[in-house]
């Protein structure tokens, strides 16, 4: 009954946070195991060692805008356009090439998209 609700919801929250526990339809002890849980929670950043996204594959957009990471929703990382280049010269381009040294050298505060990384946070407990 509980598991449903520990896994990682959208923008980096956990389910539980989601969930005014008072208000559900649970029997006292379940209230109290799922308060319990809520207080045990909490939001560790982790960061892979490297980013995977640039260094393997790009994501294609319906307009033909190709942008280096496949969660960039925003557009924000734009590195070229299949309608007037080639793949090849976008993948191997000055713009990817740029993304690739900063994330290689792990400064994923230098470009906002990586800063704000969903991806790269994991849910654990304080214990």
């Amino acid at each position: 009954m509980i598991s449903p609700y520990c896994d990682m919801a959208t923008a980096g929250k956990t389910k539980l946070e989601h969930i005014e526990i008072e208000k559900t339809k649970l029997n006292g002890l379940q209230k109290e195991l799922l308060l319990e849980l809520k207080e045990k929670e909490s939001m560790v950043e982790e960061r892979l060692k490297i980013c995977p996204e640039v260094f393997g594959k790009v994501s294609i957009d319906w307009d033909g805008q190709i942008t280096g990471c496949c969660s960039d929703y925003d557009r924000s990382m734009i590195i070229g356009d299949i309608k007037r280049d080639s793949l090849n010269n976008i993948f191997h381009g000055v713009k990817i090439k740029k993304y690739r040294e900063i994330l290689r050298k792990r400064e994923f505060e230098k470009i906002p998209h990586c800063s704000r990384c969903f991806d790269l946070m994991g849910l654990q407990s304080k214990k």
